[in-house]
């Protein structure tokens, strides 16, 4: 019985807000679409900073193994 009072209240909740368009007719409810669309551009937003972020330590890397090569005047060079 609980259960039934639940999904009512949901179907209810979902005409009030959406009217007939709260219920797309294939089982899923534009609330849920937007959320699942809320969610993947958070998503998208994670991984464009973790992108910018290796590209960074890329070229900080980049940087790092130049300094070290012989010919950049930073290493010691050993005298015969």
């Amino acid at each position: 019985m609980w259960r039934n009072h639940c999904m009512l209240s949901r179907w209810l909740y979902e005409y009030e807000q959406h009217g007939d368009k709260g219920f797309t007719g294939n089982g899923v409810s534009v609330p849920n679409t937007e959320l699942e669309i809320q969610r993947l551009q958070k998503r998208l937003e994670e991984l464009e900073l973790e992108n910018e972020i290796l590209k960074k330590f890329q070229e900080y890397s980049k940087r790092g193994e130049k300094s070290n090569t012989p010919s950049s005047g930073n290493t010691p060079r050993s005298t015969p």
